[in-house]
């Protein structure tokens, strides 16, 4: 009656959510966040660091500047401005939709972004490698909620519970969770996929190990050397024009007018002489005839 009675309370407690949704919901916002501004300023690289170390591995740099470059349609989507925004979490998964009107075509759009969280950390998920990443997180769920309900009952009892509990978690489908009398571990029953293990801290491991490269770090501008002071200029040396500025990318094409060449534009210029005409004809005459026109031509 006993047993009955903890598996009982097992079940329930092992298909309630246990993370600290907000916590996760301003984690992923922020890795959002930080992608779409590297886009927007044109820094790749910090970009393609925000994603998920297995989703850098199957989409290289070179792939993603040419998905996400200048003019692409996926760089459009990522600075729209969005009208509607909304985060749901699964564990190690999470999902961002937002939504909003295309400025140059207006139709409506909506766009959902994945994220996985890898020791701690949330990243985001490249489309082509969404399945298998989204089975990976629900593994390393299922470990997490043994750990965290790791007093309630032996391992044993524990295990059989969860796996009662979660019977319609597609993670167990693709992974086989057992306890070794040490610890818990998840073998995946589906190929490319990682095996997982609870160390001594409840932290979920992965026995593949997965080059994590870190953001980049801005390095520090390196100081200028010290200028070489040069000698006075020649006073009769003509300094070098300084370079146009640009308007709207493009240098100006007027040139500024040299010192004391100021000319009004309403005074008369002299017009000059006329061709000499063929020959054995007269000559035109080289001054202006003096025409005087009537106020009112009648």
């Amino acid at each position: 009656m006993r047993r009955s009675v903890l598996l009982s309370v097992l079940l329930i407690v092992l298909v309630l959510p246990n993370a600290d949704a907000l916590d996760d919901i301003q984690g992923v916002t922020a890795v959002w966040n930080d992608f779409a501004a590297s886009v927007r300023r044109g820094d790749y690289r910090r970009a393609h660091a925000l994603f998920s170390p297995q989703s850098r591995a199957i989409l290289p740099y070179a792939d993603f500047v040419t998905e996400y470059g200048p003019l692409s349609a996926a760089r459009e989507m990522v600075l729209a401005k969005p009208a509607s925004q909304s985060t749901s979490l699964d564990g190690d998964w999470a999902q961002l939709a937002y939504g909003g009107v295309n400025p140059a075509t207006g139709r409506g759009f909506r766009v959902v972004v994945s994220f996985a969280r890898n020791n701690g950390r949330w990243g985001l998920v490249a489309a082509r490698n969404e399945e298998p990443e989204r089975v990976e997180s629900a593994a390393r769920g299922l470990l997490s909620m043994l750990w965290q309900n790791r007093r309630l009952a032996p391992p044993a009892d524990l295990l059989s519970a969860m796996q009662t509990a979660q019977a319609n978690n597609p993670a167990l489908r693709h992974y086989r969770i057992e306890w070794d009398g040490s610890r818990f571990q998840a073998f995946p029953r589906t190929p490319r996929l990682r095996t997982f293990y609870l160390d001594e801290s409840g932290e979920v491991r992965s026995v593949e190990l997965v080059e994590d490269t870190a953001l980049p770090v801005q390095e520090p501008a390196a100081m200028p050397d010290s200028p070489i002071p040069l000698p006075p200029p020649d006073d009769m040396e003509m300094p070098e024009p300084a370079a146009p500025p640009l308007v709207e990318g493009l240098p100006e094409l007027s040139e500024p007018p040299l010192p004391g060449a100021g000319v009004n534009l309403q005074d008369e210029l002299p017009e000059p002489p006329p061709p000499p005409g063929p020959p054995g004809r007269p000559e035109l005459p080289r001054e202006r005839p003096s025409l005087s026109l009537p106020d009112v031509i009648q």
